[in-house]
């Protein structure tokens, strides 16, 4: 059954422990990881950011793409703007179902 969240219809959703076994593929892994949200279009997203070692290759990107709670990010380290890094942001929920979800259980 197709999932849709505001009209829109979801794709598959990508797990953590899928995501490593992509990392190990491409010899890639990470390096550090946190919880984090995001804002997009008025809507808070929930997630896990992972920092990777290297930096993705196209392939990767094409793969981890097609995953509808995946979100794909560069940055740079604050005092030296010349070392990059990658991250993934694999989406757990939309912040108001995760405050409500918070509320049920009392």
């Amino acid at each position: 059954m197709a999932r849709y969240v505001d009209g829109q219809k979801l794709g598959p959703k990508l797990h953590d422990r899928e995501l490593f076994d992509m990392l190990e593929q491409h010899k890639n892994g990470f390096v550090d990881y946190y919880r984090s949200h995001i804002q997009q279009s008025g809507t808070r997203y929930y997630g896990t950011v992972y920092k990777l070692e290297k930096p993705m290759s196209e392939e990767l990107k094409t793969q981890l793409t097609k995953y509808s709670n995946v979100r794909l990010f560069k940055g740079h380290a604050q005092y030296a703007p010349e070392i990059k890094f990658a991250y993934v942001m694999l989406l757990d929920q939309r912040i108001a179902e995760w405050e409500s979800s918070l509320y049920d259980q009392r």
